[in-house]
């Protein structure tokens, strides 16, 4: 578990808590091997018996800051390296991951506000606009391609009033509501009640004799139709013990 993302003030202990430690833990060291103030420093070999004490506490000490340091960290209270040297190193690093974190923040926040512009715009064009009257789609005047004068209307109306269809298909025109129309050549076209209606001729069906049917014609071919019946039962069962 993240303990630090649950609660963010951990971080700031656990910081804390390992500078006081290592303060602590240095001060101890030089009070035991360290000069006091204004006390006269004799100097001694490297390899002296001051060195050596030193040396001994500074390996404890270290290991001890080491094991608290992993312990942090193993409970994400401490993010940084407990090895000395990878921290020069690894505070770029931190540093150029924060920002980086801080633009993604920023990104994300960019990106929800362009999605509320969308919900919003989105309200504005979901309502459903009322159906146009007549007088919204009513044609202006028109010229036909062949030259023949006429009023484009939409082309639902011309199928519906006008059987030849031929001419004035290919004679597009914008109605008032956007939508494109057909011009209608009214002034020689007459209407579907006046002209006569184009009829399709349905298709004939084969006429053919039938003979005379007998009894014993009946009667065989309901011995074949039980015969095949029973031939088809008998094949279906031998594939199925066969498997």
């Amino acid at each position: 578990m993240n303990v630090n993302s649950t609660f963010p003030e951990f971080g700031r202990i656990a910081g804390n808590a390992y500078k006081r430690l290592k303060t602590g833990i240095s001060d101890t060291i030089g009070d035991i091997v360290g000069p006091k103030p204004n006390a006269d420093i004799e100097y001694v070999p490297n390899n002296g018996p001051v060195d050596e004490v030193y040396s001994k506490h500074r390996e404890r000490h270290s290991g001890r800051l080491q094991r608290i340091c992993e312990f942090f960290r193993r409970g994400r209270l401490h993010r940084r390296p407990c090895n000395e040297r990878h921290r020069d190193r690894d505070r770029g690093r931190d540093r150029d991951r924060f920002r980086d974190e801080e633009k993604e923040r920023e990104r994300e926040k960019d990106r929800q506000r362009e999605r509320e512009r969308e919900k919003d715009r989105y309200k504005e064009t979901d309502d459903i606009k009322p159906v146009p009257g007549p007088e919204e789609v009513s044609g202006k005047p028109c010229k036909t391609s062949d030259g023949l004068l006429g009023t484009c209307e939409s082309s639902t109306y011309c199928f519906s009033q006008y059987n030849d269809m031929k001419d004035y298909v290919v004679n597009r025109c914008p109605l008032s509501n956007g939508v494109h129309g057909v011009c209608c050549p009214k002034e020689v076209r007459k209407p579907l009640e006046t002209r006569v209606p184009i009829r399709i001729p349905l298709p004939v069906l084969p006429s053919a004799k039938i003979k005379h049917i007998s009894l014993e014609d009946i009667d065989r071919a309901a011995a074949d139709a039980h015969r095949f019946i029973e031939n088809y039962i008998k094949t279906e069962r031998e594939l199925i013990d066969k498997g």
